[in-house]
């Protein structure tokens, strides 16, 4: 632990974090939110309208290139459900989607919930919804199950070997 503990990596991690975000900022067009407000990792963003959607956009992809550039730790998928809240309007939007696009970190999976996704292409599988509040199907349901519940009798057997 204390080889990633000192103060030049912390420092380092703490101005890499604060450049992105600067850049982040500026890409999604959040102009009045002040360095001094973002500086620091643990940041409490004070904008608001859709200023505040996509000033959280720049601040989480910040955090997230953060973390995976400093690998100390497992990197999980990230998760969207509705990025367009507070219509940002075309523009933002576009601004949105293509900061979503350009700054997933590296090698990571995106799981992304939206209804309008204005052209732009992520790659990647589509699952389209076709029953309000369900993401499989009455006859998919039995064949999820058993998987989940291998994977679960995997995971209790593996964890009681230990």
């Amino acid at each position: 632990m204390k080889r990633f503990d000192n103060p030049e990596r912390r420092a380092d991690i703490q101005t890499a974090y604060a450049n992105r975000m600067k850049r982040s900022r500026l890409t999604l067009d959040v102009l009045k939110l002040w360095e001094q407000r973002y500086r620091s990792l643990d940041a409490s963003i004070p904008e608001s309208g859709s200023d505040l959607r996509r000033a959280l956009h720049a601040y989480s992809f910040s955090v997230l290139n953060t973390i995976n550039d400093n690998k100390s730790a497992t990197f999980c998928p990230i998760v969207m459900d509705s990025p367009k809240q507070r219509d940002p309007g075309t523009a933002n939007w576009l601004r949105i989607l293509n900061c979503i696009q350009d700054d997933q970190p590296a090698e990571s999976h995106l799981i992304l919930s939206f209804v309008d996704d204005a052209g732009v292409s992520f790659g990647g599988e589509i699952i389209g919804l076709r029953e309000k509040r369900s993401m499989l199907t009455k006859d998919q349901f039995s064949e999820v199950e058993a998987e989940l519940l291998s994977l679960i009798e995997r995971s209790d057997a593996a964890a009681s070997s230990e």
